[in-house]
């Protein structure tokens, strides 16, 4: 049995309303920006994310995606930065920020225990996630 995921990546490109943690993104081929930090000058935005459209991912492989400036940990959850089934459930895992980079949020899905990999943050045997970073209008 393969242990990967697909990982089909539907960034929209939003922009959020001040005090948000994410403004813009980029996975689309517009972009726009919006005022989610007040620390540095410029938007605040997605500027990468470790995973390509269409990727075959590991099931116990982290996420990375690192913005333009410092992200304000405490927004950071499932509604901000949405990782789930397409059409199903949200991928189980935890969300960290890099120790050596205040601009990186990582997700780290949950590591399977079960020999059939049931318990996984992702679903083995080719399941599509998409990654979506929505947004809010000030």
């Amino acid at each position: 049995m393969k242990n990967n995921a697909r990982l089909g990546r539907a960034l929209w490109v939003p922009s959020l309303c001040a005090g948000a943690i994410l403004a813009g993104c980029s996975g689309s081929s517009s972009s726009s920006g919006g005022g989610g930090s007040s620390t540095g000058s410029g938007s605040f935005t997605l500027a990468t994310v470790s995973v390509d459209s269409g990727q075959t991912w590991q099931i116990n492989r982290a996420i990375s995606f690192t913005f333009s400036q410092p992200v304000d940990f405490d927004t950071v959850n499932l509604n901000t930065i949405s990782i789930q089934e397409v059409g199903g459930a949200p991928a189980v895992g935890d969300f960290y920020l890099s120790p050596s980079d205040p601009r990186t949020v990582f997700f780290q899905p949950v590591c399977p225990a079960e020999g059939d990999f049931s318990d996984a943050g992702f679903k083995p045997g080719g399941v599509t996630y998409q990654l979506n970073v929505p947004s809010t209008s000030s």
